[in-house]
């Protein structure tokens, strides 16, 4: 059977086991922590970055259509302007055709 004194030696070593596994626990706890607000900052930032690149993408896009549109429209002014030339050959040949000489 044990002494009163093995087991208060048995009780401060068990103690001081526990005291220990605490502080490391708590060295682990605040590690953790550290890295969660880290994460946290990270993932404010991220969130920073993609509103500034949704931002720019929708002007982009925004700029890509006013641009094909003004090159639709100078394609369609193209293809007018030969038509009209082409119906101008014909009214020409129509005219020359029609003059008696």
């Amino acid at each position: 059977m044990e002494s009163s004194i093995q087991k208060l030696d048995r009780l401060k070593e068990v103690t001081g086991a526990l005291v220990e596994r605490y502080r490391k626990l708590q060295r682990e706890y605040e590690q953790l922590q550290q890295e969660y607000f880290e994460l946290v900052e990270t993932i404010n930032k991220q969130k920073e970055q993609i509103e500034i690149l949704e931002s720019k993408n929708k002007t982009n896009h925004i700029s890509q259509t006013l641009l094909n549109r003004q090159a639709n429209q100078t394609k369609t002014k193209q293809i007018i302007n030969e038509m009209m030339r082409e119906v101008d050959e014909c009214l020409l040949l129509l005219n020359q055709s029609s003059d008696p000489e």
